[in-house]
């Protein structure tokens, strides 16, 4: 790995992280404090830091020579070239109805397992990483689960769908 990809890596790991410490940081937080008791606080830094990252990506797919602006939006959540996602040329092999269901489930699974952990993943981090248990054995069983599903699901997936 390049030196300076390390330090960009670590430069902006470190202010994402203290930006999110600082702020408090959740965006399951901040639907639910939204629908709950009407607070906007946790929702805005949710929206704001969800903008700021899709500006980043536009602006990174504009600098590495993606096409002219009408048409970035339909390319824009293509893999940049030379990334590991780029391999995964699953365009047209699944179907949109898995996309979908695959999707909300997943959404459905996080959303529910988050609220009952009291807070997004990234919030986890953030509490695990100011020494609180319950949040690093949160992530412990995040990443085991995580590790699995990569190691004995994926393969028989890929297999059933023929990628």
């Amino acid at each position: 790995m390049q030196f300076e990809t390390l330090l960009a890596t670590l430069i902006g790991g470190f202010v994402i992280g203290f930006l999110a410490q600082r702020t408090r940081t959740c965006f399951i937080g901040g639907v639910r404090d939204y629908y709950l008791v009407r607070d906007s606080y946790l929702m805005k830094g949710a929206i704001s830091f969800l903008l700021s990252a899709l500006m980043a990506f536009l602006i990174l797919r504009l600098s590495i020579g993606a096409p002219n602006w009408p048409w970035i939006f339909s390319k824009a959540l293509l893999p940049i070239p030379g990334s590991p996602l780029s391999s995964m040329d699953i365009a047209g092999k699944v179907p949109l109805h898995i996309h979908l269901a695959l999707a909300m489930i997943g959404g459905f699974g996080i959303g529910l397992f988050s609220v009952l952990a009291g807070g997004c993943p990234l919030r986890q981090h953030v509490m695990a990483s100011e020494g609180n248990k319950s949040s690093m054995a949160y992530l412990l069983g995040f990443y085991v689960a995580a590790i699995a599903f990569h190691a004995f699901m994926l393969p028989i997936i890929s297999q059933v769908l023929g990628w």
